[in-house]
Order: structure tokens, then C-alpha cells, then sequence
């Protein structure tokens, strides 16, 4: 059970729609009363339609009333909803929801990730378009199978992450420079473009990579070691590419830099 505390740092950071969109609704959390969510200034904002402070008017809103006679249940929420809502910190409290699985945060303001969200199991984040620089190494815990990183502001990886279970990222439009050598995780999609980066990691060969988007960087080649990869489909369109060998006919996609 979840004490009162940590209750009210997750109501003050989810919006309303983003507490129903939850519908896990139970009496788990009878210890709190009326009064408490409707304390919340922004539950008001969104349920109440009287704009009057009589409690005879709460009750006009039956969607308020099923959701504060209901409660929910904390210890089954799975999924959050929270992009576009001009989020800039992320509470390490959220570390709390067990079950969350999958969480939307993108187009948001986001500067910093918590290193205590390594305790979420989740399996999916999309944190696109948000001002993130660093990702934090702790997160290699985190059971992830896909996150969306694009447009931001990375410029380096965890070395890390290459303990991940991740299958799919997206890292284009960010600042890259560099690749970890190190990463060795079930990856079969990456998406690297619109970076700085100039040359590829041999030992990447070692990954399921089925699909790889380095368009628009500053790549010159690939690593003969790279044929070892059940590859389908590269991009390199936007490099300074002026010559690839025949056996890459058919797989890499890219045009020839004039010089």
C-alpha cells in the first residue's frame, strides 16, 4: 500500500484525464476521503463544472463522484498517458507503481531522467520531443523492449545500456557523436539519424540488427563486419558516401557524395 505521502506526489503530478485513463478503479486506497482529491486544484479544473464551493454542486458531476467513490487502485496501473502536458521534472515517486508497463511522456519539457525509475519494470517509454541531455546508466535495470529518445538533446549513450532486453530505439534528431562499442543487447531496429556521428562500431556486428537508420550524418563507410548481420535494410542517405562495395546492393540505401 502506498502512504499518503507518496499518494499525493503522484496526484499532483498526473492530470485527471490521465487518472481515468487508468480505470483500474477499486477501494485500495480507502485510507483517503473526498476531501483529499478534491483538494487537487487541477481534478477541480477538470471535473467540476461549478465553478462554486459548495459540495452540493460536486455532486452535479457524476464522473467525479464514480472516481472519487471508486478510488484507484495504484498497484494495477499499467499504462500513463502524459504527453503534451508541459512536464518538466519527473517525480523518482512514480518508482512506486509496480505495475506500470508503458508511459507516454513525449512533447513535454523534460531536462533530466530519474535514476530511481530503474525500479519500474517497465517495457515501453516514449519520450520524444522533450530537452533530455543525459540518460542515466541505472537505467539499464529497467527491463525495456522499445523507447522513443528522439529530438532531444543526447550526445552520448550509456555504456551501460548495452545490458538491455531493448529490440527497438529511436535516437534521431539528437546530437550523437559517438557509438558504445559496448552495447550487445537483442537489438533489430535503430534509428540514428539527423546526428553527428562519423564512424560505426565494429562489434555492433554481434547484434540482431535487422534495421538501421544513420541517414543524415557523417559516415564514410561501413564495417566489412557488418555483412555478418541478418540485415534487411540500411539507411545512408546524407553522408559523405562515395563508394560501397557491390555486396551491399540491395540492402543499403544511399547516395553518392560528389566531390
Amino acid at each position: 500500500m502506498l502512504n499518503n505521502d507518496c499518494l499525493f506526489v503522484i496526484f499532483s503530478f498526473l492530470d485527471a484525464h490521465s487518472l481515468m485513463k487508468c480505470l483500474t478503479l477499486s477501494k485500495a486506497i480507502n485510507q483517503l476521503g473526498k476531501s483529499d482529491f478534491l483538494w487537487q486544484p487541477h481534478l477541480k479544473h477538470h471535473w467540476i463544472p461549478s465553478q462554486k464551493n459548495n459540495y452540493h454542486h460536486y455532486k452535479k458531476s457524476v464522473l467525479l463522484e464514480q472516481f472519487i467513490d471508486s478510488f484507484i487502485d495504484f498497484n494495477q496501473i499499467q499504462t500513463l498517458q502524459l504527453s503534451h502536458q508541459h512536464i518538466k521534472t519527473l517525480p523518482p515517486e512514480l518508482s512506486l507503481l509496480k505495475t506500470l508497463r508503458t508511459i507516454d511522456l513525449s512533447h513535454n519539457q523534460i531536462v533530466t531522467l530519474p535514476a530511481e525509475w530503474h525500479e519500474i519494470p517497465l517495457q515501453g517509454i516514449n519520450l520524444s520531443f522533450n530537452q533530455i541531455t543525459v540518460l542515466p546508466p541505472e537505467w539499464h535495470d529497467i527491463p525495456l523492449q522499445w523507447i522513443d529518445l528522439s529530438c532531444n538533446h543526447i550526445t552520448t549513450l550509456p555504456v551501460e545500456w548495452g545490458q538491455m532486453p531493448l529490440k527497438w530505439i529511436d535516437l534521431s534528431h539528437n546530437n550523437i557523436t559517438t557509438l558504445p562499442a559496448e552495447w550487445h543487447m537483442p537489438l533489430k531496429t535503430i534509428l540514428l539519424s539527423d546526428n553527428q556521428i562519423t564512424t560505426l562500431p565494429v562489434q555492433w556486428h554481434l547484434m540482431p540488427l535487422q534495421k538501421i537508420d544513420l541517414s543524415y550524418n557523417d559516415i564514410t563507410t561501413l564495417p566489412v563486419e557488418w555483412h555478418q548481420m541478418p540485415l534487411q535494410w540500411i539507411s545512408l542517405y546524407g553522408n559523405n558516401i562515395t563508394r560501397l562495395s557491390p555486396q551491399w546492393n540491395g540492402i543499403v540505401k544511399y547516395e553518392v557524395t560528389n566531390h
